[in-house]
């Protein structure tokens, strides 16, 4: 026969049982976007590419500084004017699934004891018909040893940018509509909105940081083994077929000048040297045709590259 269990010993079982539920309540919760505050323009779309921004000051340089991201686009990061990490851009859906990937980044390094100025560059992804853009939080530990925790919210600033995502991996960009100070602390936020909290109920599940995620990383640069000029376009063909970018650098475009390459559009600032290339999308090259409007005869292309993108694994991300 065996010994009665003890009211001591029961209570020390309940414990221990409340204890693993309690964990596993906190992994679930976890798993379900436990920590992320989702943020957007305030009047989302599908297309629109957005810019989202925000500066912090302070006397003196924080000891630590790190930057947790997830997004349902693809996204580039910058600190203090600064790309962020290797990679081209950020894609944080897991292969069209519910899985969102949550990316840190060390940022202690790039950081000023006066003022630290975050920006996103966000381009929408493969899911439709949400508003839930963007959740950011920068945390880390300030010059007296004190935690601090920023999330992108209501006060953070956002405005609609001169580039445009759509379907079936199409892409355009307006460079006259571009100005460079827009991810630095002097710029004039004129014209800026704050962006909104979303309204999307849709429960996703995210990664643990820890765990091996892939990186999109230019990996090789082609050039054209055969161009075709022809009166209002170009015919390239390249040895090899890969998956990236074809960018172009044009040389005294008019203003408004367009120009296509595949289903890329750009459209000139008119400066004496610039670069026609995406941002957030990559195609499967190899035949490839350059052309434009009217004014596309009499345009300059200097240089022709072929830019092949490929996922890299890693399993976290500091900079």
């Amino acid at each position: 026969m065996s010994a009665p269990i003890s009211l001591n010993q029961n209570t020390s079982f309940m414990r221990i049982s409340t204890i693993i539920i309690f964990l596993f309540y906190l992994i679930n919760i976890h798993a379900t976007e436990f920590g992320t505050h989702w943020m957007c323009y305030p009047e989302p779309d599908d297309s629109s590419q957005i810019w989202f921004r925000q500066t912090f000051h302070s006397n003196q340089k924080p000891k630590i500084g790190k930057i947790a991201l997830a997004s349902t686009g693809r996204c580039q990061l910058y600190v203090n004017g600064r790309r962020v990490g290797r990679e081209v851009y950020t894609s944080n859906i897991e292969n069209d699934s519910m899985c969102i990937i949550e990316r840190n980044y060390d940022i202690t390094n790039v950081l000023r004891k006066d003022s630290n100025t975050i920006a996103i560059w966000y381009s929408p992804g493969t899911k439709s018909n949400t508003d839930k853009q963007i959740s950011l939080y920068y945390y880390g530990i300030d010059a007296k040893g004190n935690r601090f925790s920023h999330p992108l919210n209501e006060n953070w600033y956002c405005r609609i940018s001169p580039g445009i995502t759509g379907k079936n991996n199409s892409e355009s960009y307006r460079s006259i509509g571009y100005f460079p100070r827009w991810k630095y602390n002097t710029v004039n936020l004129l014209g800026w909105e704050h962006p909104i909290e979303s309204s999307d109920n849709t429960l996703y599940t995210l990664r643990s940081k820890i765990t091996p995620i892939t990186k999109q990383e230019i990996t090789h640069i082609y050039y054209p083994e055969q161009i075709c000029k022809e009166e209002n376009q170009y015919r390239c063909h390249f040895t090899k077929p890969f998956s990236g970018w074809i960018r172009l650098t044009i040389r005294d475009a008019k203003v408004g000048q367009i120009v296509n390459i595949g289903n890329y559009t750009y459209i000139c600032n008119g400066s004496m040297d610039e670069q026609a290339c995406r941002r957030f999308t990559k195609e499967y090259q190899q035949d490839v045709i350059i052309s434009g409007d009217e004014r596309f005869k009499k345009l300059s292309i200097q240089n022709i590259e072929g830019l092949e993108i490929e996922e890299q694994t890693e399993d976290f991300f500091t900079y």
